[in-house]
């Protein structure tokens, strides 16, 4: 499945790094893990980053609908990052509308991060970097697949 998480602020706000072609058949373990986090949130609400710049084909409209997690009422903010196809931009921008999902986007992480903490006064001082997100995501990743990140 090239799409993994990890928290940046447990049980308050994960991070997504996504990549490569995203298919109907990866839709229920994202969904499932989603509920995995949903379930772990010890906050009103839990938050999302996702860096999706590495995305480059996503599963129909249909199938990305099928997504039931976005529509969980503890869903926050789902904030997107980096440069992204413009045509990835619209599908995500649709998927997450269905759900009726607040969503963002921002060029950096950096952006993101000012722009949550100053909407969830509830969120501590966040230490970790992306470059540590993203060394988590690959650990994962290798733990589960033989093939390298392409990141």
């Amino acid at each position: 499945m090239p799409i993994i998480s990890t928290w940046i602020v447990e049980g308050h706000l994960a991070y997504w790094k996504s990549w490569g072609a995203l298919k109907a058949d990866d839709i229920a373990p994202y969904d499932a893990e989603s509920y995995d986090l949903l379930n772990a949130t010890t906050a009103p609400l839990l938050h999302t980053i996702a860096d999706h710049s590495q995305l480059e084909q996503l599963p129909s409209l249909k199938d990305l609908a099928t997504i039931s997690a976005g529509r969980d009422p503890r869903v926050g903010w789902y904030l997107v990052v980096g440069s992204i196809n413009p045509v990835i931009k619209m599908l995500v921008s649709i998927a997450v509308q269905i759900g009726h999902v607040r969503l963002r986007f921002f060029p950096t992480f950096d952006e993101a991060l000012v722009f949550i903490q100053g909407q969830d006064a509830t969120l501590p001082p966040i230490e970790v970097t992306e470059v540590e997100l993203i060394e988590r995501i690959r650990a994962r990743y290798a733990a589960v697949s033989a093939d390298p990140t392409p990141f």
